[in-house]
């Protein structure tokens, strides 16, 4: 009878151990998870995406462009490019949005569609 209840006592005592082991692993898990995903969460809230922007024309020092052949009546056309990249490497993987603005200097002129 004692031989039972000391092999009772002994398989009690693993479980236990066992069941304390597993919990470690747990919490020692779940902390590490949650650490990276904390993590991973911050680096994507506070850091900017990469921004690529240039063109043929357009210049930071907002250089002015003259076309002077206009009738102010026909349509007249001025292209440029757009470029969401800095090299072949670096490039946008998403739409840039822009806003055109033109204006006219002449109050002569009847429309300006940009």
């Amino acid at each position: 009878m004692e031989r039972k209840h000391a092999r009772i006592r002994k398989e009690k005592r693993i479980k236990r151990i066992m069941l304390l082991f597993i919990i470690i692993v747990i919490v020692i898990t779940c902390s590490v998870f949650g650490r990276y995903i904390y993590y991973q969460a911050r680096e994507a809230y506070f850091t900017s995406k990469a921004f690529y922007f240039t063109s043929d024309l357009l210049t930071l020092d907002n250089a002015t462009y003259q076309y002077e052949n206009w009738g102010g009546v026909d349509n007249y056309e001025i292209n440029f490019d757009l470029y969401s990249y800095q090299n072949t490497l670096l490039r946008l993987d998403y739409d840039l949005e822009y806003t055109l603005s033109c204006e006219t200097p002449d109050s002569d002129k009847v429309t300006l569609r940009y």
